[in-house]
């Protein structure tokens, strides 16, 4: 079991945009509607930056949502243990 870092990006339809770091140095990325119990990872990227664009793509991909003025820009998330 590791340690992971995670960024959360909430959007004002509904859903969550997820990065978390793994024990290993990737990052995987994730979006889901808020709250959901369990989530799919979308994607595993080699850096921060990359992640984040990758769960930004998932959740334009999965819901047609492009950021407002409304949406949340990305804060640091209590880490996750694994």
């Amino acid at each position: 079991m590791g340690t992971t870092f995670a960024w959360v990006s909430r959007h004002d339809n509904g859903w969550d945009a997820w990065v978390c770091e793994t024990e290993h140095g990737d990052f995987d990325a994730f979006a889901c509607q808020s709250g959901a119990a369990t989530v799919k990872r979308d994607a595993v990227e080699d850096t921060e930056t990359h992640g984040k664009d990758a769960a930004l793509l998932a959740l334009e991909r999965k819901t047609g949502h492009r950021c407002g003025q409304n949406c949340n820009g990305w804060q640091q998330a209590t880490k996750v243990e694994e």
